[in-house]
């Protein structure tokens, strides 16, 4: 899980670190724009990990 991600980078593509896929928190994070949030968001959703949403993702882990 990659929440509270803040700025614009790079992330490796792939399937991610060690063969896992990670999740983005997408509401937990930010940059100074939104063209420069949503490119990070679109980037890790093509090849690194899934984009969801903070309550998506505590109804995932309280299911578990």
């Amino acid at each position: 899980m990659l929440p509270g991600v803040a700025g614009s980078y790079r992330l490796p593509g792939g399937t991610g670190a060690g063969g896992y896929r990670a999740v983005l928190v997408a509401d937990a994070c930010a940059t100074r724009d939104d063209a420069a949030h949503n490119a990070t968001l679109a980037t890790v959703y093509r090849g690194f990990g899934d984009v969801r949403p903070t309550a998506e993702v505590m109804a995932l882990l309280l299911s578990r």
